[in-house]
Formats: structure tokens, C-alpha cells, sequence
């Protein structure tokens, strides 16, 4: 089984229907024992935009295929940490936003997928995958 936190440039790019995403999420779904997650920060940059009732019902339902993650106060002091750490090591710091979902990834033991690898390389012992850069592999 693995888990996956889904990042919201990935959810946007599903709902624009790009292929690899698409391809991405086809493979990983075929093993039921394969878990989504998600940050509420995605959700709330998600519904954050205008969007049609189409697309705010296509979100709904891909959301409901995984468990969105409550920012607790566990989490948030993680997430401070993180940042102050990172920036005492002269380290990029991530926006905050980007460091509670990285955050919720670490915490959950969860790979993160994202396209915006750049926002979240710096973060030390995190899982990345980018769904355009590469195909999700079970031995991985």
C-alpha cells in the first residue's frame, strides 16, 4: 500500500484532462490497497478560484476518493518548525501554504505528487513525484 498527497496543481491539471495525470491516476487507482490524500490548504486553494458546478462536482467527487487532512495544531507547530529550521539552515524557505502540505505528506507517509517539484525540493526527507516526469512504478 502507499499513500499519495495529491498537491492542487495536480488536481487542476486532472480537471483540464492532461493526459499524463490522467494515465497517472489510472495506474495508481488500480491497486485498491493505494491511498489519496489530501491537504485541506488544497482544497481551500481549489474552491479558492471561480470555478463551474461542473468542475466544483468533478472536484468533489475525485476528493471523495481520498481523506482530506485537517490543518491541528500538531501539524501547524510541525509546519513552523520546518520553516524556522529551514531558514536557519539558509535554506529556501517554502511558502506557507506549500509547507503544510508538505508537511501533511511527511506526517501521513505520504509521496507527494506534484508538477511544482521546484516549491518543495528543498524540504528535507520528503517524497516527490512528478506525474509529468515520470510513471509511477509499485517497486519504487
Amino acid at each position: 500500500m502507499s499513500k499519495f498527497l495529491i498537491d492542487t496543481n495536480i488536481i487542476i491539471y486532472l480537471m483540464k484532462g492532461e493526459k499524463e495525470v490522467i494515465n497517472f491516476f489510472e495506474t495508481i487507482l488500480q491497486d485498491e490497497n493505494n491511498e489519496l490524500i489530501f491537504s485541506v490548504i488544497t482544497v481551500t486553494e481549489i474552491f479558492s478560484r471561480p470555478i463551474s458546478e461542473k468542475i466544483k462536482a468533478a472536484v468533489n467527487e475525485f476528493l471523495a476518493l481520498g481523506t482530506v487532512i485537517d490543518l491541528n495544531q500538531e501539524l501547524a507547530l510541525l509546519t513552523g518548525v520546518l520553516r524556522a529550521e529551514m531558514y536557519q539552515q539558509g535554506r529556501k524557505v517554502p511558502k506557507l501554504p506549500d509547507a503544510v502540505i508538505a508537511m501533511t505528506a511527511k506526517v501521513t507517509g505520504a509521496v507527494l505528487i506534484t508538477h511544482n517539484v521546484k516549491d518543495f525540493n528543498q524540504i528535507p526527507d520528503l517524497q516527490i513525484c512528478d506525474p509529468f516526469q515520470a510513471e509511477y512504478d509499485e517497486a519504487d
